[in-house]
């Protein structure tokens, strides 16, 4: 790939690790500020190398933080960027009411081994015992999951999409006419702890829109 580029774009060219080149933009911001060797914090830091808006500044000799809460993702930086500090926890707005994430990639491979992956997926969900599930999404995969958690409460929402008729099974509840607060200037996790929290408000307010 390397060779590729220097070949396509002459011997001047540039390498970039970041998914639309974005290092080598900042680099360029920090050339023109007189700063060789600039610190980072790479928040969500992914990966070491491909895609990683850091690697070009590490290569030449920079050092920062790396911070990724995903664990499987964590040790792969970890064991290539030794001279970095890396941390496996994740950044956001403090909340009391937030105790644990569960997070997954993406599962890829052979028929046994996404099932596998599913699988043990399902069996942590269900480990945890869980009082109430609110699905954040219209889709199918999300009601599966939803019903296997084993959960006594499973909410789904409408938000205007007609549900398949086997999501009445699947779920406990479904939610209509939700009206939320408006979503952040970065959507993400908190906007989902702000459709959550809309979503209890409005099954404490109007028993009439869950069916």
């Amino acid at each position: 790939m390397k060779l590729l580029k220097r070949i396509l774009f002459g011997k001047h060219s540039k390498i970039s690790y970041s998914q639309s080149a974005e290092d080598i933009q900042i680099e360029s911001i920090f050339g023109a500020l007189g700063i060789q060797k600039p610190t980072y914090i790479d928040i969500g830091a992914h990966a070491p190398v491909y895609l990683s808006n850091t690697y070009l500044f590490y290569r030449k000799g920079s050092r920062g933080v790396c911070i990724e809460p995903n664990p499987h993702l964590y040790k792969n930086i970890q064991k290539n960027r030794k001279h970095d500090i890396c941390l496996n926890m994740g950044v956001g707005i403090a909340d009391p009411n937030l105790h644990e994430v569960v997070e997954t990639t993406r599962i890829l491979g052979s028929i046994s081994q996404i099932l596998h992956g599913y699988g043990k997926l399902i069996r942590l969900l269900r480990r945890a015992r869980y009082d109430l599930v609110i699905d954040l999404r219209t889709g199918d995969r999300g009601a599966i999951f939803s019903f296997l958690t084993g959960a006594p409460v499973r909410i789904g929402m409408s938000a205007g999409v007609k549900k398949q008729f086997w999501h009445g099974i699947l779920f406990t509840k479904i939610l209509s006419n939700l009206t939320v607060a408006p979503p952040p200037a970065h959507p993400g996790a908190d906007q989902s702890l702000r459709i959550v929290r809309g979503t209890l408000n409005l099954h404490n307010k109007r028993q009439s829109d869950i069916h």
